[in-house]
């Protein structure tokens, strides 16, 4: 990893992911002590372990197909109080992960995702992609799945 890498996010942290994220390659020296990780090399750290197993295959599922993630994932970890948020982004041969720390007062970061949700809705050509669209957001805010039984055609929207 560069030694520029650790300077990019000074009050987060970054990880260099394969583009399958599958594996880890490289992480700014500041991630095991942000996220309160037991230190050990960085080349023994997986993404279960950084993030957890739920996280870390929900990112890899959102991020198939998809050059980022629709909107910032949020998490906890149990070592720590704090509260965290995550973007990922494809490069040409690479997924980053950038983690940064939940500021509860940070306006600025629910506004930044409720923009990012707005332009991809206004990207919806059809009804089903909407409906799609806002299934996945439901369950990106609450961190619960949505029966698609749930979901019924509004009257006149045929």
């Amino acid at each position: 990893m560069s030694k520029h890498h650790s300077l990019l996010q000074s009050f987060g942290a970054v990880l260099v992911l394969d583009e399958e994220c599958r594996h880890i390659q490289a992480v700014s020296n500041n991630l095991t002590q942000l996220l309160g990780i037991a230190e050990q090399e960085h080349s023994q750290l997986s993404l279960s372990s950084v993030l957890g197993k739920r996280l870390s295959q929900r990112l890899c599922k959102e991020l198939q197909g998809q050059q980022r993630l629709a909107g910032p994932l949020a998490f906890s970890r149990a070592q720590r109080a704090t509260r965290f948020q995550l973007h990922a982004y494809r490069t040409e041969s690479s997924v980053i992960v950038e983690i940064e720390p939940l500021n509860p007062l940070g306006k600025r970061r629910l506004l930044g995702t409720v923009n990012e949700r707005l332009m991809r809705l206004a990207e919806a050509t059809q009804q089903e992609e909407l409906l799609d669209y806002l299934v996945t957001a439901v369950q990106q805010l609450t961190g619960h799945t949505v029966s698609p039984f749930a979901i019924s055609t509004p009257i006149g929207m045929d």
